[in-house]
């Protein structure tokens, strides 16, 4: 005895894929184990069950996208030591639909007017299986857009989007297939202007800029007269090394230290010239470390202004002047000292003998330190 399910008394859609669970079990409705079951539709397609145990036996049955409509008759054959037992299913089979499966874009479907998008897709019918005789066509916002079809199989467009897009554009595909089946799969994508954005964005490559400008302007002073005074001894050293080849006696001995002097300041000068180069290239990749420390040095003068303003109105006695001209020498000191400090501590860094990050972390805590001092100060003055 074979039962089957689900019930094929109800409607399949053209590549929809089936699970087929069928019941061996024999005269006396014991579970028949070990089996061969196998499924045969109208047009000579087999389909190998799998034994589950217990007399269950399972299988996934794909409606083919070509297999003809209304009432069909599937075929199962169950056999076992030379036994063979037989049962049909009649399925009545409607056409499926065609959808489309977009491949590219990835992600979130997102424009900007201006900008030309390439979108491709692939045909698949209900179960995902592809469509290989399929056709489709595709319009977006009313636009009809050519399609090319490359040698994966893949539907290839080209759209340019424009401000008349702004908000949500609508690309709407139209598939079928030779046999019948069809379908329309649609895409919604968001086009946003990006007019904030690109002044927002060129504001802040100006201000890099000019950044880059300024120290650029500090750091380069130096480097050139490092240059014109190695170009300059550089000139007296050949001069001198030219007169000593035709020299004689203590004038060529004198020649000769002349010529070792020179050397000596031409290679400290270059070594001089090398830390300033780096000082140079330090000072670019600051840049975002500036713009953080500037960033918290706002963030810590908007915090404390209230408290020290509170303060100052809230006390009527002020400190003398004695007092604040005292404090005030203090904090003078402390922000030398600590500028003494940064200045120590990027010539370690520019000779190499600490590492970058914590010649980093180091910096920010002795500007932060010495924001601070200048915040009291100016409170005291």
């Amino acid at each position: 005895m074979i039962k089957i399910s689900p019930d094929f008394n109800a409607s399949f859609a053209r590549g929809q894929s089936i699970m087929l669970s069928v019941n061996v079990t024999d005269k006396l409705g014991s579970p028949v184990s070990g089996a061969i079951a196998s499924l045969t539709d109208s047009k000579g397609n087999k389909v190998l069950f799998e034994d589950k145990g217990n007399g269950i036996y399972s299988a996934v049955y794909a409606v083919p996208a070509d297999f003809p409509l209304g009432k069909q008759d599937l075929l199962l054959l169950v056999s076992k030591d030379g036994k063979v037992g037989s049962d049909n299913a009649e399925v009545s089979v409607q056409s499926g639909p065609v959808r489309a499966v977009l491949v590219s874009p990835a992600g979130p479907l997102k424009a900007a007017p201006g900008e030309k998008l390439e979108f491709k897709f692939m045909l698949v019918y209900d179960g995902n299986s592809i469509a290989g005789l399929a056709d489709a066509n595709a319009v977006l916002n009313g636009i009809p857009i050519p399609l090319i079809k490359d040698s994966n199989g893949s539907f290839v467009g080209n759209y340019f989007f424009s401000e008349a897009d702004a908000g949500t554009a609508l690309l709407s595909v139209n598939a079928w297939d030779s046999f019948g089946n069809a379908g329309i799969t649609e895409f919604a994508f968001e086009v946003a202007s990006p007019f904030n954005w690109f002044w927002l964005i060129l504001i802040v490559l100006l201000l890099a800029a000019f950044a880059i400008c300024i120290y650029g302007l500090k750091k380069t002073h130096k480097l050139s007269s490092l240059i014109g005074r190695i170009q300059a001894i550089s000139l007296q050293r050949n001069v001198a090394s030219f007169q000593h080849g035709s020299a004689k006696g203590k004038k060529k001995d004198a020649l000769a230290k002349k010529i070792e002097a020179h050397e000596t300041e031409i290679e400290w000068l270059k070594k001089e010239a090398a830390c300033e180069r780096r000082k140079q290239a330090l000072a670019v990749s600051k840049l975002p470390l500036e713009s953080k420390y500037a960033a918290h040095k706002a963030a810590v003068s908007a915090s404390m202004l209230p408290k020290k303003l509170g303060s100052i109105f809230a006390s009527k006695e002020s400190p003398t002047k004695i007092k604040a001209e005292k404090r005030i020498g203090e904090i003078d000191a402390e922000i030398a000292k600590i500028k003494e400090l940064i200045q120590n501590l990027e010539a370690e860094y520019c000779k190499q003998t600490i590492k970058e990050d914590f010649f980093r972390e180091k910096l920010f805590d002795y500007r932060e330190k010495m924001h601070v001092l200048e915040l009291e100060k100016k409170k005291l003055e």
